[in-house]
């Protein structure tokens, strides 16, 4: 349960031509103000962090796209605002995830805040993350853009933590 960081990735090198696609790596994953390795189920309200490297290697960035429910969560890229505009465009739309890149920008660090909103009436099934980046680099679509993926549950508010 929580959140699987077994994520799913494609290969990052095109062997047509040597050049190399987009990555993400993820650096950490925090629950509130701790870190976690094997995090639990997201309290309603509480804050999900991830901690990524964003990179086009010799290429620059296009865009991040974030695809997560908005019904049942709320997400932003942290960071002061006119830092924030010196990376992404005004074309951006966060509320919908979409992050284009300012011209030449090859590699970001940028931590993801994640909060559910509010519980779904089936606990049982996670929710799905799926990162999408976009280069200029020129290989094979399979390659470029470069997907990952993880799972994230939401605490059932009506289960009490269990004490030890």
């Amino acid at each position: 349960m929580g959140i699987s960081l077994a994520l799913s990735a494609l290969l990052t090198t095109s062997c047509i031509g040597g050049e190399s696609s987009p990555s993400i790596s993820i650096e950490f994953v925090a629950l509130n103000d701790s870190m976690v390795v094997d995090q639990p189920p997201v309290p309603i309200g509480d804050t999900l962090y991830v901690g990524m490297v964003l990179t086009g290697y010799e290429f620059p960035l296009d865009y991040l796209q974030i695809n997560v429910d908005r019904e049942y969560f709320s997400d932003s890229i942290c960071g002061d605002p006119q830092e924030l505009s010196t990376i992404f465009t005004d074309f951006s739309n966060p509320t919908k995830g979409n992050y284009l890149f300012q011209k030449d920008i090859k590699t970001v660090a940028a931590t993801w805040a994640l909060v559910p909103s509010k519980a779904p009436k089936d606990y049982k099934e996670p929710f799905r993350v799926e990162l999408i980046l976009k280069s200029h680099s020129k290989v094979d679509e399979k390659f470029n853009p470069y997907y990952r993926n993880f799972w994230v549950y939401i605490a059932d508010p009506t289960q009490q933590p269990s004490s030890k």
